[in-house]
């Protein structure tokens, strides 16, 4: 048997393998077949936020070779076993234009885009593989990864999840993690007038979008209450610790179990001492 063949057995024992560890651990296993990065954007005014995302996803990510970029106006340089690589823009810019600049430098076709302060406590790269094949078969530019309860229209995921066209929304484009085709974020960002954070979800936006673009959110009946009271899927689950700049120090009282005890993990371990020091 030459050794062409005997390695292809083996690639067909580990992908069996997989599989199977993958149904076990419900979609955490991490397959690696179609990397997508995960994009961090932060600024070195929140690094004191961005240190929680990364001692998250040093622990997620432990042991894997998942692609993960910082945008960020400086390097970080608290010490971290994360592996990532630093896309730096230039901080005299705003916020769509810093954007706009460091996925440019993406070398992958499909990215998620994450901001420091959503922190990932589960994700499933088989789950993120099927969307970005949903994506190429269906001319999709960007999927919200929040979650809804209500379809407009749909596309099937899975059996518990669908695609939900959010062109008929009021609000189709928001600042949540969202899922891109690398080039339709450059298109979108390029397409509107230079906007900052507290902006970039206005009329223009939302009118840019709706117009010029094919993108869909996510709905399942089955979703999770995180903390500021939106949904989010068991394949892709993030929790915000802050809100409109500050600590979220009383989540709603409704949000899932798994995000209440892990939301107070996050509140006694680093924003119970950050709120100390700043008094």
């Amino acid at each position: 048997m030459s050794n062409k063949v005997r390695y292809k057995s083996k690639t067909t024992r580990r992908k069996r393998y997989n599989s199977r560890k993958y149904r076990q651990y419900g979609g955490t296993i991490h397959l690696n077949n179609a990397n997508i990065p995960l994009c961090i954007y932060a600024h070195s005014d929140v690094f004191d936020v961005l240190s929680i995302q990364f001692d998250y996803l040093t622990k997620l990510f432990n042991n894997t070779s998942q692609k993960i970029y910082l945008f960020s106006n400086r390097k970080y340089d608290r010490h971290t076993d994360l592996k990532y690589e630093t896309i730096l823009y230039n901080d005299d810019t705003v916020y769509t234009k810093r954007l706009k600049s460091c996925i440019e430098k993406v070398k992958e076709d499909y990215l998620i885009i994450i901001h420091e302060k959503n922190i990932l406590l589960k994700y499933s790269d088989d789950f993120i593989n099927k969307l970005v094949n949903i994506m190429q078969t269906n001319k999709i530019d960007s999927i919200d990864l929040k979650s809804r309860r209500a379809c407009l229209s749909d596309v099937t995921v899975t059996d518990t999840i669908k695609l939900s066209n959010l062109k008929n929304m009021d609000f189709t484009f928001n600042l949540q993690p969202r899922l891109w085709k690398r080039t339709s974020a450059i298109e979108l960002f390029s397409s509107v007038e230079a906007k900052t954070y507290r902006n970039s979800e206005d009329n223009e936006m939302q009118s840019a979008i709706k117009k010029n673009q094919s993108t869909y959110g996510l709905c399942s009946d089955t979703s999770i209450i995180t903390t500021l009271g939106f949904d989010v899927i068991p394949e892709f689950i993030y929790m915000p610790i802050t809100n409109y700049d500050k600590f979220i120090i009383n989540p709603i009282e409704k949000i899932d179990k798994l995000i209440d005890d892990e939301y107070k993990n996050v509140y006694n371990k680093y924003i119970k001492k950050s709120i100390s020091l700043s008094i």
